[in-house]
C-alpha cells in the first residue's frame, strides 16, 4: 500500500502455495531493504518457513525452511534487531510451547530452535520486538489460574537476558497480547482482559537494563521478602534503608525498618533503590 492507503496488488501476492498442507498465522517484519514474512504449517510436515519479499512486490529468496517443529505451528511473530531478525512460534505440543530462532538478513537460520516458555496460549499472545538493544518476548502463561501475560528479554545472540517477569498485575485472565518500546526508556504492553466484559488493558514497563533481574554483580546486600507485593514492600538482608519510586520515576517515599506501606498504592510497577545503589522491582496485584 502507498503511504497514502491506495493497494497497490489489488489481486494479492501469493507468498507461498502448499496444497498438502494448511499454512497459517503469517507474520511479516521490516529488514532495512526489504521483508522476511515467516509463518507456520499447522499439518505435516511441521516447520516454520520463511521468505524475503522485495520493495516492489517481488521475491528476494525462495521459500526457506526456518525450523522444524514437533507439532502443528499455531502462531508466529518476527522482529528485525538491524543485523539479523528472531523469529518466535508456538507449538501445539502438550503442553503448547514457545520457541523462537535467529534469522539472518539473508533469511538463513543461526543456530538452533531454542524454547522461550511453556505452558503458553496457543492463540495469537507471543509477541516480540527489539527496544534498540535487546528483544523483548511477550506471552500469556497458562499455568497461572487465571491466565497472566509474561515476558523476557533476549539479546542480538538469542541469549536470555536475566528472568522471566510477569506483567499483568490483575487477578483476572490476560490474552492476545502486544509490545513495543517507546519514549522515556519503557515498553507499552497491551492486552485483551474479561472482567465483566472482553476489554483492553494497558500499563508501561521500564526497560530492564541494569536491574536486579539482569545483573550478575553480587554487590547488593538487600532483597525483596517477594517481588509481588499487596500491602507492604519489605526487604531482608543487611540493608533495610531504600527509596521507593514509580514507573514513571516519581519518588514515593522511603523504607522504616525495611517496610514501606504500600497498601495505598494502585496496582502497578514500583521500584525500590537500596542505598548500595541496587535498584529492586516490585509488582503490586491487589
Amino acid at each position: 500500500m502507498t503511504p497514502a492507503g491506495s493497494v497497490l496488488d489489488p489481486s494479492g501476492i501469493l507468498i507461498s502455495r502448499n496444497t498438502a498442507v494448511n499454512s497459517y498465522y503469517p507474520a511479516v517484519a521490516w529488514g532495512g531493504t526489504r521483508y522476511l514474512v515467516a509463518w507456520g504449517n499447522y499439518g505435516t510436515p511441521y516447520a516454520v518457513y520463511g521468505r524475503l519479499v522485495n520493495t516492489n512486490g517481488t521475491f528476494a529468496s525462495d521459500t526457506i525452511r526456518l525450523a522444524t517443529g514437533a507439532a502443528g505451528i499455531y502462531h508466529t511473530h518476527l522482529a528485525y534487531d538491524g543485523t539479523n531478525f528472531m523469529v518466535i512460534w508456538v507449538e501445539m505440543t502438550s503442553p503448547y510451547t514457545l520457541k523462537g530462532i535467529r534469522v539472518s538478513n539473508s533469511g538463513m537460520p543461526l543456530g538452533s530452535p531454542f524454547t522461550i516458555a511453556s505452558n503458553v496460549f496457543y492463540f495469537k499472545s507471543a509477541r516480540i520486538c527489539f527496544d534498540g538493544i535487546n528483544y523483548f518476548v511477550t506471552y500469556t502463561r497458562t499455568d497461572f489460574s487465571p491466565y497472566q501475560l509474561w515476558g523476557r528479554k533476549y539479546d542480538t545472540n538469542g541469549s536470555p537476558v536475566g528472568s522471566a517477569l510477569r506483567i499483568t498485575p490483575t487477578t483476572y485472565g490476560t490474552y492476545y497480547g502486544d509490545v513495543v518500546p517507546g519514549a522515556n526508556n519503557r515498553y507499552l504492553n497491551v492486552w485483551n482482559e474479561y472482567r465483566s466484559s472482553d476489554d483492553i488493558y494497558a500499563n508501561l514497563d521500564v526497560m530492564m537494563v541494569g536491574i536486579e533481574e539482569q545483573s550478575g554483580e553480587t554487590r547488593t546486600v538487600a532483597g525483596l521478602k517477594s517481588m509481588f507485593i499487596s500491602d507492604c514492600i519489605e526487604l531482608t538482608g543487611q540493608q533495610a534503608e531504600a527509596e521507593i519510586f514509580d514507573a514513571a520515576g516519581r519518588y514515593l517515599g522511603r523504607t522504616e525498618g525495611g517496610v514501606y506501606d504500600c497498601s495505598a498504592l494502585r496496582n502497578g510497577i514500583y521500584f525500590v533503590k537500596t542505598t548500595s545503589g541496587a535498584t529492586l522491582k516490585a509488582v503490586k496485584i491487589r
